[in-house]
């Protein structure tokens, strides 16, 4: 061995020495360094390795409770090979017997130490072979238990900021969809609006509305209409990007956040979602023949002119003849096109529209019409004479 390494070994023990001379200075030591970590790996991490240099421990392991298993194995040091034989041993007796025997801590070869904290055991850890070949004594587990209060507090700490992430998460997530709620919504789409602003970009929102939903509830019960909840957002979820922001608005309603979205990318999404929700079915036999239809709409460039304004009287005409009306008024048309409007059963295709009508338009027609050419185009109306207003339906193929 080389004069420098006989030199650091030394003075690696000199360190040892220091340390197993001042197990308050220890403690404290490691209090500041677990002040200063999080994350119940990185927290794990540190306690071995000043548990391991304050009692001379070639090696040491530790486990903590897991969600599918009592105990699992987080974190070694140094040679851990007895460490974790102990410790799996230590395990094993305690699934058998439900407790960890405290009037034999293992001294000799291994020390073994539960982790307690709230009369619940936050984790057990072993050490394995002191550097010195000596065997552990009633000193070093004194060590050992001193040690163990900054750990149980860390792991009380990881613990409260574990529940208050799950708290967190639960107050602004929708229990039915698993989307983001609407107070989530309110505040996420505030924050990409002012980074928007900030960064000059855009944020493009889509709105989509399952038609006629009371219908499902009616028909099937609330259970179809969870299950149709959950299927529509679960295919809202997989239509957009990863880092958009999907929650349900409120009932059958749905908002998406875009960020940096423009808006051909809005467009493209917004019939992807209608496009797979016209598509899907119920597995469960028991809804029968259950369907849905959304209607998507989103945002547009504000510098986007009106093509054009009509005034509509919309009848929908059933299979075996008969008609009711469903809507009258003003439409603005950029998107859908005119000659035809979402319906929940049947796609509506206008035949005839009147250029003009008694009842006066909304305030905003003026301006949108001095804009917008007088005369429908070609393109957005087929042609019709100018009298009164009728509609036939089409079964949606």
């Amino acid at each position: 061995m080389s004069l420098k390494a006989t030199q650091n070994v030394r003075s690696f023990i000199a360190d040892l020495d220091c340390v197993a001379s001042d197990p308050a200075g220890a403690v404290h030591r490691l209090a500041v360094a677990l002040g200063r970590t999080s994350g119940v790996a990185d927290v794990s991490r540190i306690i071995l390795r000043h548990v391991a240099g304050a009692l001379r421990a070639s090696g040491a392991a530790l486990a903590v409770p897991g969600p599918a298993v009592p105990f699992s194995l987080i974190a070694t040091h140094g040679a851990p090979q007895l460490a974790m034989q102990a410790l799996r041993s230590t395990l094993n007796a305690r699934g058998e017997t439900g407790s960890t025997s405290q009037s034999d801590p293992g001294f000799g070869r291994v020390l073994l130490q539960e982790i307690t904290g709230g009369g619940q055991v936050l984790g057990i850890i072993s050490l394995a072979e002191r550097l010195d070949s000596r065997p552990f004594t009633r000193a070093d587990a004194a060590v050992l238990r001193a040690l163990m209060a900054p750990a149980a507090l860390a792991f009380e700490r990881e613990a409260i900021r574990r529940q208050a992430a799950a708290f967190a998460r639960a107050a602004a997530i929708d229990p039915v969809s698993g989307l983001y709620n609407r107070r989530h919504f309110h505040s996420r789409l505030q924050e990409e609006l002012q980074r928007a602003e900030r960064r000059d970009s855009t944020v493009a929102l889509l709105m989509i509305d399952l038609d006629d939903f009371k219908r499902v509830n009616d028909t099937y019960g609330h259970g179809a209409g969870d299950a149709t909840i959950r299927a529509a957002a679960s295919i809202i979820r997989r239509s957009v990007r990863p880092f958009d922001i999907c929650t349900r608005y409120g009932g059958e309603e749905f908002a998406v956040v875009m960020p940096d979205g423009s808006d051909v990318i809005a467009e493209t999404v917004a019939e992807r979602i209608r496009s797979r929700i016209s598509a899907w079915r119920a597995a469960d036999d028991a809804f029968g023949a259950l369907q849905i239809t959304p209607r998507v709409c989103y945002t547009r460039p504000p510098t986007e002119t009106q093509r054009t304004s009509v005034f509509l009287e919309v009848d929908q005409v059933s299979l075996k003849g008969g008609s009711e009306r469903i809507f009258t008024g003003w439409m603005f048309a950029d998107s859908p096109a005119l000659n035809a409007i979402d319906h929940p059963v049947y796609d509506i295709w206008l035949v005839d529209c009147k250029q003009s009508s008694d009842i006066p338009p909304p305030p905003n027609a003026a301006a949108s019409s001095s804009e917008a050419p007088a005369e429908p185009s070609s393109e957005a109306l087929p042609s019709a004479p100018d009298t009164t207003t009728t509609q036939a339906d089409a079964p949606t193929q």
